[in-house]
């Protein structure tokens, strides 16, 4: 490495070199920054800290997604007497918190994400650590408490301590600075609870924070310090035992709420929320509550009320969603209980893409106007919409169509099957009849999934079937077609290992925000922090005579062909033999 002395910065990310690597580069003293993320042969999991001790005018070291194991002591950087910055996500590391194990004390950043360490905090463990700014623990081990001295920490802006194992009462004494703070997936029942303030002496924060996230953390109410908190951008309660009304004062108390997550709780009552409260939202999930009334929106860009209690008509002129997006992406998904007619004037939704109504009662046609705005996912299944299916999709956007459990009629339009971005589409168990157009399926080439089982289709099985070269999932089950299997079937991949793309379409993600936090210009920190939406996607396929749902990132490995309950003739192709890696095979043809 000579001629290379006064290097500062070193990134060798996303290699499988032998950590043999790390001693010819001992020469490169000067160093200030080294990342070694995914750089290393991961059948070697033995951490190079020998090595690493070399470097030691760091203030930058990651070292995460290696897999390294082994139990960690963190008086092995000691040596490091300017780091500021310590990356070891992603590895498997186990160990414990001691009281001497946070060294050096010049971290303002620390991030063991996915490891295995364990044990409880001792007082000094973290304390110490005084000009700490970030600081991520999430998805190990942890268990106790934390320590009240965490509120001495006086830059502190980022904790994220979710998917642990810790438990009881958190101190009220937090640093001032604090702006994201997540908890989830954590046994802390009882914290922040409505009761916490008289334990604390009528606690209140001298915090103001951007981000609170506590999935399923098993609180019964909502955090009584939230009262006191105006700055809010994101909130995620859901997952959790929270009743009663709707929180209105979250809404007049937080004029910069952009994210607002209280899914799969126990809220009741109606819901009388007017625009003016909504103005910076983006992301709105009442999903999984009890409410029973429905409301006026402006501005969401995601808007989930699925599994609620929503009652009342829809009118063509009077709807009680106005969507209009504040941003280039628009979801709404909503799954009410409800005994209503289906919209037919959906006003100013542009933008939308993704809408979810699934399991309700909703009656009448699809509109027109509600396909024209750029949709990307649709979901209308098990309601009591009828009519014909119109002739109006947009063929350039649509990727994921499931209208399955509806009353559909009449036939299959032309400009359904002429979506060339479809990767799903689900007409199952409608009223849906008359011959399958045979015409060319180039411009369905992409589709991964198409199940028309339980219609009164007939005719030929369309030759244009056999161009879907990557369907995973065919299920013509409970039609009239009649004729002999086309041989050409032989021709799709359903999920055989080689073909077809590496990674489905399917994913358990709906979206993924960024929410930027601006630390120090002198230290190399990550400063976005991350919220996903949860997306909720579903197909139904039979296997062994029984129906099983498959959903979200679960459609990628399902392959099947269902011909069964039809009238066909003829010989089972013996092309048809090779099928065997499929998960589920049923032909039922009469033999003439």
């Amino acid at each position: 490495m000579e001629g290379f002395e006064r290097l500062k910065k070193l990134d060798i990310s996303g290699n499988r070199f032998n950590k043999s690597i790390l001693s010819s580069l001992g020469a490169l003293t000067s160093l200030n920054t080294l990342i070694l993320s995914s750089s290393f042969d991961s059948r070697d999991s033995s951490f190079p800290i020998q090595e690493l001790k070399n470097f030691k005018n760091l203030t930058f070291l990651d070292i995460s997604d290696n897999s390294f194991n082994g139990t960690l002591s963190f008086k092995e950087f000691s040596t490091f007497k300017r780091l500021e910055t310590l990356n070891l996500e992603d590895n498997a590391f186990t160990g414990y918190i001691l009281e001497d194990m946070w060294a050096p004390l010049s971290l303002k950043a620390l991030y063991l994400y996915g490891n295995k360490f364990s044990g409880s905090f001792s007082k000094q463990s973290l304390c110490s650590l005084k000009d700490l700014q970030h600081l991520d623990l999430s998805y190990n081990e942890f268990g106790g408490t934390l320590p009240r001295c965490l509120g001495n920490l006086t830059s502190f802006t980022i904790l994220d301590l979710s998917g642990n194992q810790l438990a009881g009462y958190l101190p009220s004494f937090w640093p001032p600075k604090l702006q994201y703070v997540d908890l989830s997936h954590n046994h802390l029942e009882g914290v922040f609870s409505s009761n916490y303030s008289s334990l604390e002496n009528g606690w209140i924060p001298s915090f103001q924070l951007r981000t609170l996230i506590m999935q399923d953390c098993g609180l019964e109410s909502i955090p009584e310090f939230l009262f006191h908190q105006f700055k809010s951008e994101v909130l995620d309660l859901s997952h959790n035992k929270l009743k009663g009304r709707f929180p209105y004062w979250l809404l007049h108390n937080n004029g910069g709420l952009e994210i607002l997550n209280f899914m799969n709780n126990s809220f009741n009552g109606q819901l009388e929320i007017e625009a003016k409260m909504l103005s910076s939202m983006t992301y709105l999930n009442l999903a999984r509550n009890h409410f029973e009334a429905l409301f006026n929106l402006t501005r969401i860009a995601d808007l989930q009320l699925n599994d609620n209690k929503f009652e009342g008509t829809y009118q063509v002129y009077s709807p009680i969603l106005v969507i209009k997006a504040m941003t280039q992406k628009c979801y709404i998904g909503a799954t009410i209980n409800c005994t209503v007619r289906f919209l037919t004037g959906w006003v100013n939704i542009t933008g939308l893409e993704y809408l979810n109504l699934r399991d309700n009662l909703f009656q009448g046609q699809i509109s027109c106007q509600l396909l024209s705005t750029g949709i990307k996912y649709l979901d209308l299944s098990y309601n009591s919409l009828s009519g014909l299916l119109p002739s109006c999709f947009n063929g350039n956007s649509l990727q994921q169509i499931n209208l399955q459990g509806n009353r559909f009629s009449g036939s299959i339009p032309e400009t359904l099957v002429n979506i060339s971005t479809l990767n799903s589409l689900d007409l199952n168990d409608n009223e849906l009849s008359g011959t399958i157009l045979n015409k060319p399926g180039e411009n369905l080439s992409g589709l991964r999934v198409l199940l028309l089982c339980g219609n009164h289709f007939s005719g030929f099985i369309p030759n244009w079937m056999c161009q879907l070269n990557i369907v995973s999932l065919l299920d013509l089950l409970k039609n009239s077609f009649f004729g002999s299997i086309p041989h050409c079937l032989y021709n799709l991949s359903f999920g055989r290992e080689g073909e077809g793309p590496l990674y489905g379409p399917f994913s358990d993600k709906l979206v993924e925000w960024g929410i930027g936090y601006w630390g120090s210009s002198e230290i190399l920190l990550d400063n976005t922090a991350s919220f996903d939406a949860e997306v909720d996607e579903e197909s139904e396929f039979v296997t062994k005579y029984r129906a099983h749902t498959y959903k979200n990132k679960a459609l990628n490995y399902m392959s099947g062909l269902d011909l069964s309950d039809n009238n066909l003739t003829g010989e089972i192709p013996y092309e048809l033999g090779a099928l065997s890696h499929m998960k589920g095979i049923h032909f039922f043809v009469e033999l003439k």
